[in-house]
């Protein structure tokens, strides 16, 4: 083997790596991408039909958890929280929240949270009224310390 093709094996080795990230050279470590994720925002009518917007945003999914507590045959209703990190330093978060059924002649809704504009008064769509903010780390665990529980990620407190 001369050495443009021993070249060209070790080109073929790095092509292989998976898709989704990449190999720092110097530490070898995996690095993540980062994705557009897409969630939908607004409500579904009885029949399923979704009648909110996408919306699209840079983040990494944490996790997602769902909340049975409110269903009577133990999967027929719940709650779909979902975390996702926001690029940058210090982190930021945003939580996505499906109220689904699947009792025929209910209707579902999915928030993003925080929403910067008056919940009350809320237009989905071009031209919609709904603005997406962020949280803080802190912020996110206040508002949502069961989903951070879900995922393995309780408070903790240093006492010294």
């Amino acid at each position: 083997m001369d050495e443009h093709e021993a070249r060209q094996g070790e080109r073929q080795i790095g092509a292989e790596e998976e898709p989704g990230g990449y190999d720092n050279p110097l530490t070898r470590e995996r690095i993540p991408e980062e994705e557009k994720v897409e969630v939908e925002v607004g409500g579904y009518s009885a029949n399923g039909t979704f009648l909110g917007e996408l919306v699209r945003f840079t983040a990494e999914e944490v996790g997602s958890w769902t909340d049975h507590s409110m269903a009577t045959s133990r999967d027929d209703r719940g709650v779909t929280y979902t975390l996702y990190k926001l690029p940058g330093d210090p982190a930021r978060y945003r939580v996505h929240e499906v109220a689904w059924t699947r009792w025929q002649g209910e209707e579902s809704e999915a928030l993003l949270a925080p929403v910067d504009e008056d919940e009350d008064d809320v237009t989905y769509g071009p031209g919609g009224a709904l603005s997406y903010g962020s949280y803080t780390e802190d912020e996110a665990r206040l508002a949502w310390p069961h989903l951070f529980a879900a995922l393995g990620m309780p408070n903790v407190r240093d006492l010294d």
